[in-house]
């Protein structure tokens, strides 16, 4: 799963959605063969890449790029798992945000970088922002609009409001959709925004949430924990490395030294410990990009020109040698060979 992860309690969402839009979610399910016993079993994942496919048919099947929103409509206190019981049973609204996004990991891991809840300095108002994922195309917008349409739904359902959110800025352009988002939300809706984010109004941040109990809560808490500190422990040095160099890739790769500082090491020490795992930062870096780079061609639909610039290539010929210098195949014959194998 190296582009990342996704809890299937999410392909649980999309099958609701599709049902309530009067499908049948049977065919969608075989074809990409989700069971039942897939479905709810409390520990597994898919990879992103695969999510993608499965979540562009399931717009298909629907007919409306708003996946993401009707998802979240249909977002309950245990919808998400421990994640989403900390968050519902949190003693303040924005404990509430914080909570689930801090164990934000236990549901899903992107390369792209991770989502984050603050408070605006200059205005008091809470803040969801979810990272920023370009290009964007018609099969990755709903990341975005999920994760957004979860926050607003916490927000409205530890206070028993729909009135709670004061702006939603959104990075990717306008696809004739405003109106629909803007009735969601309840709010004004900017796209084409510097960020992907929803702004909630000052005074909600401090509301005691409607569900709020302390037991239920520091027990869930216990629990995310330690379900954290499990996917932790299973992780190598190294691997710690690449989850710091993955979300720095774009237009140009990271140097050691920010790197380093993002890990809180010194450069000598970085480069000490990766010595003691038998690797240099320089061959780390471009194992990360060639795995990336075939994961990238072979499972997502992406085309060549998005991947260079999410590898930090100077330019798609750069990354297409660099390709066959890796695989022996230009990424084209790469994905082709790849499509041939699914097919069969």
């Amino acid at each position: 799963m190296k582009y990342g992860y996704i809890h299937v309690s999410f392909l649980q969402l999309v099958k609701e959605v599709i049902v309530a839009e009067g499908k049948d979610p049977a065919p969608w399910m075989e074809r990409f063969e989700l069971s039942e016993s897939l479905l709810e079993n409390p520990h597994a994942r898919i990879s992103l890449s695969r999510l993608m496919h499965i979540s562009r048919d399931a717009i298909e099947l629907i007919g409306k790029p708003w996946l993401g929103l009707l998802m979240g409509k249909h977002f309950q206190a245990g919808s998400m798992g421990l994640a989403s019981w900390v968050a519902y049973t949190a003693p303040t609204v924005s404990d509430a945000l914080a909570s689930y996004i801090e164990f934000e990991e236990l549901l899903t891991r992107n390369v792209r970088g991770r989502s984050s809840f603050y408070l605006d300095e200059a205005t008091g108002n809470p803040v969801c922002q979810f990272y920023s994922m370009p290009p964007y195309n018609q099969y990755n917008y709903f990341s975005v609009d999920y994760a957004i349409a979860v926050w607003y739904q916490i927000v409205c359902q530890a206070t028993g409001r729909t009135d709670v959110a004061k702006r939603v800025e959104l990075e990717y352009k306008d696809i004739g959709c405003l109106d629909v988002f803007e009735s969601y939300f309840q709010c004004p809706v900017v796209f084409g925004a510097e960020r992907n984010a929803v702004v909630f109004k000052t005074e909600v941040a401090n509301l005691p949430a409607l569900h709020s109990n302390a037991n239920s809560h520091n027990l869930a808490r216990d629990l995310a924990e330690k379900e954290l500190a499990l996917l932790a422990s299973d992780n190598l040095f190294t691997e710690r490395v690449t989850n710091v160099i993955m979300p720095l890739l774009t237009a140009q790769p990271p140097d050691i030294d920010e790197v380093a500082e993002k890990l809180g090491m010194t450069t000598w020490t970085l480069r000490r410990r990766l010595k003691k795992e038998n690797t240099t930062y320089q061959e780390l870096l471009d194992k990360t990009r060639r795995d990336l780079a075939t994961s990238y061609a072979g499972d997502t639909i992406h085309n060549f020109s998005e991947i260079a610039y999410m590898l930090g290539f100077s330019s798609p010929a750069a990354f297409h040698r660099a390709f066959r210098r890796w695989t022996g195949q230009s990424p084209g014959d790469y994905r082709k060979s790849k499509e041939n194998t699914l097919r069969h």
